[in-house]
């Protein structure tokens, strides 16, 4: 019997009919789906803003066609997600604009190849020393750490020296070193595709083997305009890559949602201030890498950028899970004395409106001990673990012809959503600090994917990987500072 068919029970017939239930209502699936709908349009657009969000729509699915999908795309999918079936008795999906295609697709040639580089940048903060105890998850942050448990477990093969507060740093040279760090050992926070077809990175982070070379030649076309201009091994191509996906995070839209460059965005005022210096991070030991200093105040990220966005809604998440669990275990003690019904009273999933909002915007951290407090709270960390989990998409495709570029040693800024900008920071994979190349003119977007509601459920499953994680890097450090491998500063090493 196929998926999807032990859903039906007989429940009985006459003369001409015959009687079956559905094991749930089907227009629970529509409520559902526009419910993930209206939390996009109400609260990721409003944080992250409408420039880089896309709400979908509420779109009829038959059943016989979401069967042949089904079955088609079941070989593509990683093999620890085929215990997760598609539900193709729903009779509903959500449709969203391929975001691995440029964005707006107006004004592309018809043939034209696109690139789309997808990015999950995960969490780009530590918590404040108030709201934890550990004083590891002050200095080294959750994705460094867990590195650690994804080996143990055989989740990948080896600790990746991809560091998020590396990237969210503003610092080109940090940003630089962190995308390469992903480009080295992706797992699951980087791909590459073309023309919508994957050609780089994997759909399972447990075998994920890197090809940089090959990735160079689909690479080509898009930054380099002759095999002349490309060193052996495509490194050229490569450099030119990481600085295009530096200036594309950096790039700020207007209000309007054009995507215009502020002149002096770099030297706004109003930035994140937080500890951004993860001291696992192998960028800089002792504090510096190629004469580049750092120090807590090195955040320099454009506030309208899409890192920025992104981070702003993380930062939702006041307390930690350290503070947030305490909280869930006061509320389901009072969803348990209560009718089922209470729950939509305490307005945990919906409706996302103004009021939702509100709650938003609430910053205070004392607990006076109530049920609202609880409640707010929750609303608020549940709102950043979807924007700590989120996908960012930078499409790109060639625009008109091609045009010489100096490129020179200087900041990343740009006046348009078009690349190369007039002045380029050059990589150390670059044959000289200063290179004449002919490059294509590309024309980018940027765009934020994977903004669906975190169930209430999820808090109690934070918790506990939570202290998976902390337990299993605790144990690693503890046994490298046994045996004089770091120091007290918690250098990050590889585990294989």
């Amino acid at each position: 019997m196929q998926d999807g068919e032990t859903c039906w029970r007989y429940l009985g017939e006459g003369n001409r009919s015959v009687v079956l239930a559905h094991s749930r209502a089907l227009s629970n699936v529509a409520e559902r789906l526009r419910n993930m709908i209206d939390y996009t349009q109400q609260v990721m657009k409003s944080l992250i803003g409408p420039a880089y969000v896309h709400c979908g729509e509420l779109a009829e699915m038959p059943t016989d066609l979401a069967k042949r999908i089904s079955a088609q795309i079941h070989h593509f999918r990683p093999a620890s997600r085929h215990g997760k079936t598609m539900d193709v008795w729903s009779g509903f999906a959500t449709r969203l604009p391929n975001l691995t295609r440029l964005q707006p697709p107006e004004g592309l040639e018809p043939h034209a190849d696109v690139l789309c580089i997808e990015i999950k940048p995960k969490c780009g903060f530590l918590p404040t020393p108030c709201r934890v105890r550990s004083m590891l998850k002050q200095r080294v942050c959750r994705y460094c750490m867990h590195q650690y448990l994804k080996v143990t477990n055989g989740k990948c093969k080896k600790v990746n020296r991809y560091c998020p507060l590396d990237l969210y740093s503003g610092d080109v040279q940090r940003m630089e070193f962190a995308i390469r760090g992903l480009l080295e050992n992706p797992q699951n926070n980087l791909r590459v595709f073309k023309n919508g077809e994957l050609i780089f990175g994997c759909r399972d982070e447990r075998a994920c083997p890197t090809d940089l070379p090959a990735l160079a030649a689909h690479l080509r076309p898009f930054f380099a305009s002759g095999p002349d201009e490309v060193n052996e091994g495509g490194e050229n191509v490569i450099g030119m890559l990481v600085a295009f996906l530096v200036h594309a995070l950096l790039h700020e839209p207007n209000e309007q949602g054009d995507d215009i460059w502020q002149d002096d965005a770099l030297n706004s005022s109003g930035y994140f201030k937080s500890t951004t210096i993860c001291t696992a991070s192998q960028f800089g030991h002792n504090g510096s890498r190629n004469g580049c200093s750092l120090s807590q105040d090195s955040d320099r990220l454009p506030p309208s950028c899409v890192l920025a966005r992104v981070r702003r809604a993380q930062c939702l998440d006041l307390l930690d899970i350290e503070g947030v669990h305490p909280l869930y275990l006061r509320l389901q003690q009072h969803i348990l004395k209560q009718p089922p019904q209470s729950r939509f009273s305490l307005r945990l999933d919906q409706p996302y409106d103004g009021e939702f909002l509100q709650v938003l915007q609430d910053k205070s951290t004392f607990d006076d001990g109530s049920l609202q407090f609880a409640v707010r709270k929750i609303q608020q960390y549940l709102v950043s673990m979807t924007a700590k989990d989120v996908s960012i998409m930078i499409a790109c495709a060639a625009h008109g012809n091609f045009r010489e570029k100096t490129l020179t040693t200087t900041t990343c800024q740009t006046s348009s959503k078009f690349w190369p900008p007039a002045t380029l920071s050059v990589l150390p994979s670059l044959p000289t600090s200063t290179a004449k190349l002919s490059l294509p003119r590309l024309r980018f977007s940027v765009s934020v994917l994977d903004l669906d509601p975190k169930p209430l459920e999820k808090v109690a499953h934070h918790w506990r990987q939570d202290r998976q994680i902390l337990e299993c890097y605790n144990a690693w450090h503890n046994k490298r500072l046994r045996s004089g491998v770091i120091s007290n500063a918690g250098q990050h090493a590889e585990m294989v």
